[in-house]
């Protein structure tokens, strides 16, 4: 029903430019005069208020829907986090860990005799 009084209107307004031998002024009046009663109309054959509350209910259902998805998958995301940070805590005491060992190893080949350093070399890689 709207689109055949949008074409009225269309067709109207195109008689009217070739009538008034393209005046704008009169057929932006023309035009003006034309759009209040097809915004009038419009409204009485187009949605009814009801139909509006309930789309906008039905659209908030679905926000409030898409926001609790969000909240869970964001709140998996920061466990996850956590769970990471914590293994990168503990791979850095291990390192330290680690990195104490190699000192004392050093310490302890620095303070080796050459016949110990022999002996130690031996017995790692053969004879």
């Amino acid at each position: 029903m709207k689109k055949w009084i949008i074409l009225i209107i269309v067709i109207a307004a195109v008689a009217a430019v070739i009538y008034m031998q393209l005046k704008w002024q009169t057929i932006t009046v023309l035009l003006a005069a034309l759009g209040a009663p097809f915004k009038y109309i419009s409204g009485l054959l187009g949605e009814k208020e009801e139909d509006i509350k309930k789309e906008h209910a039905a659209i908030r259902r679905r926000e409030e829907t898409y926001q609790r998805e969000l909240a869970a998958k964001a709140s998996k995301k920061e466990e996850n986090i956590r769970s990471i940070e914590t293994q990168i805590t503990e791979l850095d005491e291990q390192l330290a860990e680690i990195e104490k060992k190699k000192h004392s190893i050093d310490k302890e080949v620095d303070n080796m005799s050459l016949q110990e350093l022999q002996l130690a070399g031996r017995n790692y890689f053969g004879d």
